[in-house]
Protein backbone atom coordinates (compact mmCIF):
# COMPACT_ATOMS: atom_id res chain seq x y z
CA UNK A 1 0.00 0.00 0.00
CA UNK A 2 2.76 2.28 0.36
CA UNK A 3 2.93 5.12 -2.16
CA UNK A 4 -0.58 4.79 -3.12
CA UNK A 5 -2.15 7.13 -5.55
CA UNK A 6 -5.71 6.18 -3.63
CA UNK A 7 -7.27 9.58 -2.35
CA UNK A 8 -10.59 8.79 -1.94
CA UNK A 9 -11.98 7.45 1.13
CA UNK A 10 -13.01 4.05 1.53
CA UNK A 11 -15.78 2.63 3.98
CA UNK A 12 -14.98 -0.37 5.31
CA UNK A 13 -17.48 -2.67 7.49
CA UNK A 14 -15.41 -4.98 9.76
CA UNK A 15 -17.72 -8.06 10.55
CA UNK A 16 -15.95 -9.03 14.04
CA UNK A 17 -14.61 -5.93 14.89
CA UNK A 18 -14.22 -6.70 18.31
CA UNK A 19 -11.45 -8.95 17.81
CA UNK A 20 -7.98 -8.10 19.37
CA UNK A 21 -6.05 -9.72 17.13
CA UNK A 22 -7.41 -9.42 13.41
CA UNK A 23 -8.67 -6.07 13.96
CA UNK A 24 -5.51 -4.19 15.62
CA UNK A 25 -3.50 -5.49 12.44
CA UNK A 26 -5.74 -3.68 10.25
CA UNK A 27 -5.41 -0.79 12.27
CA UNK A 28 -1.56 -1.05 12.76
CA UNK A 29 -1.27 -1.78 8.51
CA UNK A 30 -3.42 1.50 8.16
CA UNK A 31 -1.64 3.68 9.63
CA UNK A 32 1.85 2.58 9.17
CA UNK A 33 1.23 2.74 5.53
CA UNK A 34 -0.94 6.41 5.43
CA UNK A 35 -1.87 6.83 2.23
CA UNK A 36 -5.66 5.59 2.74
CA UNK A 37 -8.30 7.66 4.45
CA UNK A 38 -10.78 5.12 5.22
CA UNK A 39 -13.90 5.01 8.03
CA UNK A 40 -14.06 1.94 9.38
CA UNK A 41 -17.12 0.05 11.09
CA UNK A 42 -16.67 -2.10 13.28
CA UNK A 43 -19.63 -4.56 13.99
CA UNK A 44 -19.17 -7.54 16.39
CA UNK A 45 -21.94 -9.38 18.05
CA UNK A 46 -20.01 -8.27 21.22
CA UNK A 47 -20.64 -4.19 20.80
CA UNK A 48 -18.43 -3.54 23.95
CA UNK A 49 -15.51 -5.32 22.02
CA UNK A 50 -15.93 -3.30 18.45
CA UNK A 51 -16.38 0.05 21.08
CA UNK A 52 -12.93 -0.89 22.96
CA UNK A 53 -11.29 -1.64 19.91
CA UNK A 54 -13.14 1.56 17.76
CA UNK A 55 -10.78 3.39 20.80
CA UNK A 56 -7.92 1.77 19.65
CA UNK A 57 -7.99 2.34 16.23
CA UNK A 58 -8.68 6.18 17.24
CA UNK A 59 -5.23 6.02 18.89
CA UNK A 60 -3.76 4.39 16.30
CA UNK A 61 -5.11 7.31 13.43
CA UNK A 62 -4.40 9.86 15.82
CA UNK A 63 -0.16 8.89 16.03
CA UNK A 64 0.11 8.53 12.07
CA UNK A 65 1.58 10.80 10.32
CA UNK A 66 -0.73 9.67 7.24
CA UNK A 67 -4.14 9.92 5.96
CA UNK A 68 -6.72 9.27 9.19
CA UNK A 69 -9.35 6.78 9.67
CA UNK A 70 -11.83 6.67 11.90
CA UNK A 71 -12.87 4.13 13.80
CA UNK A 72 -16.71 3.74 14.75
CA UNK A 73 -18.69 0.63 17.11
CA UNK A 74 -21.71 -0.33 14.36
CA UNK A 75 -24.86 -2.48 15.66
CA UNK A 76 -25.78 -4.70 12.49
CA UNK A 77 -29.19 -2.16 11.50
CA UNK A 78 -25.66 0.86 10.72
CA UNK A 79 -23.45 -1.24 8.96
CA UNK A 80 -25.02 -0.69 5.12
CA UNK A 81 -22.88 1.71 2.06
CA UNK A 82 -19.66 -0.25 2.62
CA UNK A 83 -17.06 -0.07 0.26
CA UNK A 84 -15.52 -3.30 1.24
CA UNK A 85 -16.53 -5.79 3.93
CA UNK A 86 -13.72 -7.46 5.76
CA UNK A 87 -14.60 -11.03 7.66
CA UNK A 88 -12.36 -12.95 9.90
CA UNK A 89 -13.45 -16.10 9.40
CA UNK A 90 -12.31 -18.82 11.49
CA UNK A 91 -10.15 -21.54 9.92
CA UNK A 92 -12.18 -24.67 9.09
CA UNK A 93 -9.96 -27.52 7.65
CA UNK A 94 -11.44 -28.40 4.16
CA UNK A 95 -12.46 -26.33 1.35
CA UNK A 96 -16.26 -27.29 1.68
CA UNK A 97 -16.63 -25.92 5.19
CA UNK A 98 -14.65 -22.51 4.23
CA UNK A 99 -16.99 -22.09 1.73
CA UNK A 100 -19.84 -22.95 3.77
CA UNK A 101 -18.64 -20.37 6.27
CA UNK A 102 -17.83 -17.97 3.92
CA UNK A 103 -21.61 -17.85 2.94
CA UNK A 104 -23.60 -18.30 5.69
CA UNK A 105 -21.41 -15.21 7.06
CA UNK A 106 -22.86 -13.15 3.85
CA UNK A 107 -26.33 -14.33 4.46
CA UNK A 108 -26.32 -13.67 7.22
CA UNK A 109 -25.52 -9.72 6.58
CA UNK A 110 -26.67 -9.45 3.14
CA UNK A 111 -29.48 -7.52 3.93
CA UNK A 112 -27.43 -4.85 4.98
CA UNK A 113 -24.97 -4.52 2.41
CA UNK A 114 -25.40 -3.14 -0.81
CA UNK A 115 -25.85 -5.82 -3.56
CA UNK A 116 -22.80 -5.78 -5.77
CA UNK A 117 -20.46 -6.69 -2.30
CA UNK A 118 -23.20 -9.82 -2.17
CA UNK A 119 -24.12 -10.76 -5.72
CA UNK A 120 -20.99 -13.00 -6.63
CA UNK A 121 -22.43 -15.27 -3.69
CA UNK A 122 -24.98 -17.56 -3.68
CA UNK A 123 -28.37 -17.20 -1.33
Amino acid sequence: MHNSEYKKPVRIVYVGGGSLNWATKLMGDLAHDGTVPATIKLYDIDHAAAGRNAAIGMRYSAASDGAKVGYHAERAEDIRAADALSDQLAQPVGLDKTTTMFRERVDATRHYLPEELTSGVAA
